[in-house]
């Protein structure tokens, strides 16, 4: 029986004939105890690919995190990540969800948007991803989606590695309010989604000229709050904030609307036309929108 002082020494064993501080000298144990011994200590000192790559972007993430929570932001809506020419990929897509998941359990206080909303926003707006680093871009998708933060993200080769770099905009602004870089180890099956393009379904004219004619919200949310029925505080309520909606979401007024009365201490409204929430008693939000 092999006992642990006898691995360690065909360990030393084997490290000293990689080393060259002796010469080929093969204990009592033999040839093959000491290339078990190498293969062994080899496995170990090898790292999960899978766990590399996890690990680095989880780190990201938390860099992130730390930058949004300090500018006090709450909603965040995390975009595909892109090659340097704006083009996306599987893999760029594949660390944005990633990502997204991350961010998701980073905080509770964190509202992230669903993805997929936020894709079709970007269809509908007709904006490609290259397109969304435009400022005005951005603060547009933000007031649509209800996003404080964009994190946007570019992903470069680098013979055996992918370089990772990513920001998080504040929609307002348009400023980075964070930014953070890594590094992941190109394995054959990194390397397979960095080849994979993504395509998207080309809009036609008909979809162009032809928008929704009408749309119901239920529960309608500005900002990740509950829209309250007054554009202004206490002000122009009801219909003037409902058109407001209805126009933020490109349609031209509101057609009909039903009111949640005095929500604001359960769930904070948002006041669009003031741009702040109200989180008192007396507070009012809609509780459906139909928008035409």
């Amino acid at each position: 029986m092999i006992t642990f002082d006898k691995l360690r020494s065909l360990s030393y064993d084997a490290v000293t004939l990689l080393t060259g501080e002796k010469t080929m000298i093969i204990r009592k144990y033999g040839l093959i105890g000491i290339l078990f011994s190498l293969i062994a200590s080899l496995m170990l000192l090898l790292p999960s690919s899978a766990s590399s790559y996890e690990r680095e972007i989880a780190n990201l993430s938390s860099i992130l995190a730390s930058s949004i929570s300090k500018s006090g932001k709450k909603s965040i809506a995390v975009v595909d990540f892109t090659d340097l020419q704006g083009q996306v990929n599987e893999l760029g897509r594949f660390i944005a969800e990633e990502m997204s998941g991350n961010m998701t359990s980073q905080s509770s206080t964190f509202d992230v948007l669903d993805r997929n909303h936020i894709k079709r926003l970007l269809e509908e707006q007709k904006l490609s991803m290259s397109g969304l680093m435009d400022p005005s871009a951005i603060k547009k998708i933000g007031k649509l989606a209800g996003a404080d933060v964009i994190i946007a993200g570019t992903i470069t080769p680098f013979g055996d590695s992918i370089r990772v770099s990513c920001k998080a905009i504040d929609t307002r602004t348009a400023k980075v309010v964070g930014s953070a870089r890594g590094d992941i180890a190109k394995t054959a099956t990194i390397a397979d989604l960095l080849k994979l393009g993504v395509s998207t379904p080309p809009i036609t004219k008909e979809a162009v000229r032809q928008p929704a004619a009408s749309r119901i919200f239920n529960k309608p949310m500005y900002r990740g709050h509950r829209v309250d029925i007054c554009l202004h505080w206490s002000q122009s309520c009801q219909k003037p904030a409902a058109d407001r909606f209805c126009q933020i979401n490109g349609f031209r007024q509101a057609r009909t609307w039903k009111i949640a009365y005095d929500i604001g201490y359960m769930t904070p409204t948002y006041v669009i036309g003031d741009d702040k929430t109200c989180g008192i008693r007396g507070c009012d939000g809609f509780d459906i929108i139909e928008c035409e």
